[in-house]
């Protein structure tokens, strides 16, 4: 399991990335938690990191700016599963408990959008 964040000073953007190894998630616990999820929350937890870093956000002085995290949509199961755990996970469900004013949005794939396509 892996993450990075990359940001250059002459990209208009930052990327975070999450890479969750499933054949090693499910030989090393017995009950291994959902991969999704996982890197969800990872991903949640080092962009919020990324922000207050930046000086984008400050911990403990709110209201901080909302951000939009855009994924595919999939099905109404898959998302609303997502969606729950997405929840879960900004109303500090996460590694320091703080919650993250993050906002989810469902694209469909013929969005065409740049961000989706890097995803995939």
């Amino acid at each position: 399991m892996s993450s990075t964040g990359y940001a250059c000073w002459r990209c208009l953007f930052s990327l975070v990335s999450v890479v969750i190894r499933k054949d090693i998630l499910q030989t090393r616990y017995k009950t291994p938690e959902n991969p999704y999820h996982l890197a969800l929350q990872y991903g949640l937890e080092r962009v919020h990191g990324f922000l207050c870093q930046q000086g984008q956000w400050q911990l403990g002085r709110p209201p901080n700016p909302a951000v939009h995290l855009v994924v595919e949509k999939r099905g109404k199961n898959e998302e609303d599963d997502l969606e729950l755990e997405f929840r879960r996970i900004c109303d500090g469900g996460n590694f320091k408990r703080d919650n993250f004013p993050f906002e989810i949005v469902f694209a469909h794939k013929q969005s065409n959008s740049s961000g989706l396509q890097l995803a995939d």
